[in-house]
């Protein structure tokens, strides 16, 4: 717990210190359900795949002349949870289309050396992923049908952005009041909030 607290308190200084948002934003995000609680209070690997993750976009601006330490920390950053891996992977992935876009084909020693850094770590995280031949974990998944799938991952993304636990019970842990409401209005409000990302970031 006490490693813990400190690769929080370590990924708070690196946002607070790097992230181009006004102080009220800042406060806000480190004060906030998933920042005080989920990858503070509770010891999981998340607080590590933040920690890498804001290093990693501290040196975005400079990720050019940095690209081998930017790749080492998203290396790294993939190897602490599957979600961290898939966010990594894109934002390597959209790194490496500019700078061919803006450089060409011109391989520097720094992107090559980068690269396969990135490369490396991404081949040690999938193998750690496989699961072993004997595991229990997914046996529940081949009886759950598609349409069960989908709804379930789009309810999953709408809780991520609608952050409303139900604080009535002691259970409240990945519960939604919304949800738990009204499921047709949370399942039409969920359907809409994947396109939230497009109008934010087009």
């Amino acid at each position: 717990q006490l490693l813990h607290i400190l690769i929080s308190t370590a990924a708070v200084w690196v946002f607070l210190k790097h992230a181009p948002f006004q102080r009220t934003i800042k406060i806000l995000f480190i004060f906030g359900y998933f920042m005080l609680f989920e990858y503070t209070l509770i010891s999981r690997n998340y607080a590590l795949g933040v920690l890498f993750l804001f290093l990693a976009c501290s040196m975005y601006e400079t990720r050019r002349e940095r690209f081998v330490l930017f790749s080492l920390f998203l290396a790294l950053t993939c190897n602490t949870h599957a979600i961290f891996f898939v966010i990594s992977c894109s934002l390597m992935f959209v790194t490496l289309i500019e700078v061919g876009l803006r450089d060409g084909l011109s391989f520097k020693a720094n992107l090559i050396t980068g690269t396969l850094i990135f490369a490396v770590g991404s081949l040690l995280a999938i193998a750690q992923m496989i699961p072993p031949s004997d595991t229990g974990f997914f046996e529940g998944i081949n009886t759950i049908s598609l349409y069960d799938r989908i709804t379930k991952s789009v309810v999953g993304f709408f809780k991520g952005i609608v952050v409303l636990p139900k604080l009535n019970t002691i259970h409240f842990w990945n519960t939604n009041l919304l949800i738990s409401y009204n499921g047709a209005l949370a399942g039409v409000l969920a359907a809409f909030s994947l396109f939230i990302p497009y109008f934010l970031f087009f």
